[in-house]
């Protein structure tokens, strides 16, 4: 950005609605994240720009998510706190906290992971000056479990393309995770997609269907901190089966077929897109091409997907 922060404070600082809605909301899902909660808690209360909820949800967390959540709730009349006590999944804990939010825009907010204090300053005067815009992320930099900086982590997106088209291919061969998730989201514009969906990857496929309503801006400055730690959810689910399992744990009475749900997911969201059939075919092949990428990487995983529905069927009529 070329401007000062304080100039986005004194400018853009202001309450959004008449009753006193704040402007942003928050959604902080979290599940058993004491180790770095505070830390987390503390980057989102420093930010410069004030004027936001913060709608903390604690899928049923068993350490002392609660006690630290409750802490910083009787000191932040901003803040609001709600938990769970069954295990809901995260897709439905990241979805419930969107759910309970007011503001114009929204933030899913990550409960290991440090925002610079001027994100939230410098993403809402992008949103605010360009309507075009749906989702402005963060420069990334890793760190480590002590906070000890690892490097900037590019993400190379052609998000502020005029043609749809371009910015989906964009994100479709991306393959480093999700970051822009985390990022400043129009409200309306979200309510209008299926969220986060119940298995692996819904995450980008959330994204896609963004992508193909309006552009994303990445700002130019470091302004968020991604950790990286043996606690997170990549880790401790290392395929997509158990990833599946974590986004919905209900699923483990299913048959999962996480690579065809992957793959629908991205037809549904293009079919809901409200663009011209036309558009919409052209949109088809080229998920098509994604699908036969790297070898058919992607087709490959649904066969799997196939050959373990029938492995399971049969052990079943077996015994």
């Amino acid at each position: 950005m070329d401007r000062d922060s304080a100039h986005f404070i004194s400018n853009e600082n202001v309450i959004f609605g008449g009753n006193n809605i704040p402007l942003v909301s928050i959604g902080l899902p979290v599940h058993n994240g004491e180790e770095h909660l505070e830390e987390a808690l503390d980057s989102i209360l420093a930010q410069t720009f004030i004027n936001f909820e913060l709608i903390i949800c604690d899928n049923a967390s068993s350490d002392r998510t609660a006690e630290i959540c409750m802490k910083y709730e009787l000191n932040d009349c901003r803040i609001r706190y709600y938990k769970s006590f069954l295990n809901m999944g995260a897709a439905k804990n990241f979805n419930r906290a969107f759910q309970l939010s007011q503001g114009k825009y929204f933030l899913w907010a990550p409960h290991d992971d440090i925002f610079a204090p001027t994100f939230l300053a410098q993403a809402v005067h992008i949103l605010n000056n360009c309507p075009q815009i749906v989702l402005c992320y963060a420069k990334e930099v890793g760190i480590d479990e002590k906070g000890k900086t690892l490097g900037i982590r590019p993400y190379s997106l052609k998000g502020e393309s005029i043609y749809s088209l371009e910015r989906l291919k964009s994100l479709l061969y991306h393959d480093r995770g999700s970051p822009p998730i985390f990022g400043l989201i129009r409200s309306r514009v979200l309510r209008e997609t299926a969220l986060i969906g119940s298995y692996n990857g819904s995450d980008q496929v959330l994204l896609a269907e963004l992508i193909l309503r309006g552009q994303f801006y990445e700002l130019p400055t470091v302004t968020f901190y991604h950790r990286e730690h043996k606690g997170r959810s990549v880790y401790v689910n290392p395929d997509r089966y158990s990833v599946t399992a974590w986004f919905d744990p209900t699923v483990m009475r299913k048959y999962m077929l996480p690579e065809w749900r992957f793959f629908w997911g991205y037809c549904q969201c293009i079919y809901r897109c409200p663009v011209s059939f036309v558009s919409k075919i052209h949109y088809y092949i080229h998920l098509i091409i994604w699908l036969r990428k790297n070898n058919f990487f992607h087709f490959k995983r649904m066969v799997e997907d196939i050959l373990l529905l029938f492995k399971l069927i049969l052990r079943k009529y077996i015994e």
